[in-house]
């Protein structure tokens, strides 16, 4: 009882210079006595400056203490703050992959395909208001991308508006029987398709000089494209493309034409996003505004290529949605 006193009180006693003021004791209490001077003077001595070892030693214990101040402040900030932080961080990412897709809209019709994974990987978007800020962004640069090699395939109005009601149709009958089919085994089935039609047109020594498919067979094609789009979640182009390739459609007509299938199914799923309230229009805008800028530079890229450097531009991005889109595919599986 005794010693406990002691070893108490000790120290501050120390401090005062008061320390001969206590009674005499037992050998168990001043041997604590002085296991106290001594600790007292260790630490006085060790605190002065240019003690080097007292801060090494200091530093776990202050790193200890430090975490709970630390943690705290954290929890104090806003969670907007962080957010807001973390996307000017990756505005630039966004900004640059928001044009690359542009740019590859405008070169080979196909592109957004990027959009999404940017923004719920890299930006944090939620992926309600990622997909439909995409939409609606791919539908200005689509509108734009369409005019352009519509223009330049010369296409008369009758096939592409077959088209255009044929990949509403399938659309809206995928969108109906979306919960019922094998989502993993049909977005294999589209990189394969992606995959295999790239790997063919690349292999190929000639461009596909055929012609156009009919009207028919452009509105089966359709309802298979807007299908295979709304129960995958990929544009119609990414499907149409490579379909119209393996027909031997010449690459120029193939673009326009998947652009233009492109076209209905985003309109539509973005009325929908719309009347939901999901769509973020500032996001939306932005990314209208960029991927509007990358198109009208694939578009100009896009003439100056001869149709096998089109054909092979065209491949490459095939196979390289088709690597990525069945990657994805089976992470997101597994």
């Amino acid at each position: 009882m005794q010693g406990d006193l002691v070893a108490a009180l000790g120290q501050p006693l120390h401090a005062l210079g008061m320390m001969k003021a206590v009674p005499a004791l037992d050998e168990e209490g001043a041997a604590q006595v002085q296991l106290v001077q001594q600790s007292e003077q260790s630490r006085v001595a060790d605190s002065k400056p240019g003690s080097i070892a007292s801060g090494v030693l200091a530093m776990p214990s202050a790193i200890s203490r430090a975490r709970p101040m630390l943690s705290n402040v954290r929890q104090s900030v806003p969670a907007e703050v962080i957010a807001g932080s973390l996307t000017l961080r990756m505005l630039w990412t966004v900004a640059a992959a928001s044009l690359i897709a542009g740019l590859l809209i405008g070169l080979t019709g196909i592109g957004g395909v990027l959009l999404v994974p940017v923004l719920t990987q890299i930006a944090r978007v939620p992926l309600d208001r990622a997909i439909a800020a995409s939409l609606l962004g791919l539908l200005f640069a689509g509108i734009y991308a369409a005019f352009v090699h519509l223009r330049r395939a010369r296409l008369e109005c009758r096939p592409v508006a077959v088209l255009c009601l044929a990949a509403t149709t399938g659309a809206l009958v995928g969108a109906v029987t979306l919960d019922r089919l094998p989502a993993t085994a049909v977005r294999l089935f589209v990189a394969l398709l992606a995959l295999g039609s790239g790997l063919h047109a690349l292999a190929s020594k000639h461009p596909p000089g055929g012609n156009i498919p009919s009207s028919s067979k452009l509105g089966m094609l359709g309802l298979a494209a807007g299908y295979g789009s709304a129960i995958s979640g990929t544009g119609g182009p990414v499907i149409l493309i490579p379909l119209l390739l393996a027909l031997r459609t010449p690459v120029a007509p193939a673009i326009a034409l998947g652009l233009a299938a492109q076209l209905p199914i985003a309109l539509t799923a973005t009325v929908v996003y719309a009347i939901e309230g999901r769509i973020d229009l500032p996001l939306g805008a932005t990314l209208g505004a960029l991927l509007i800028a990358g198109t009208f530079a694939g578009a100009l890229l896009s003439r100056r290529l001869s149709g096998r450097g089109l054909t092979v531009a065209v491949a490459l991005t095939l196979i390289a949605v088709g690597l990525w889109y069945g990657y994805a595919t089976l992470v997101s599986r597994a």
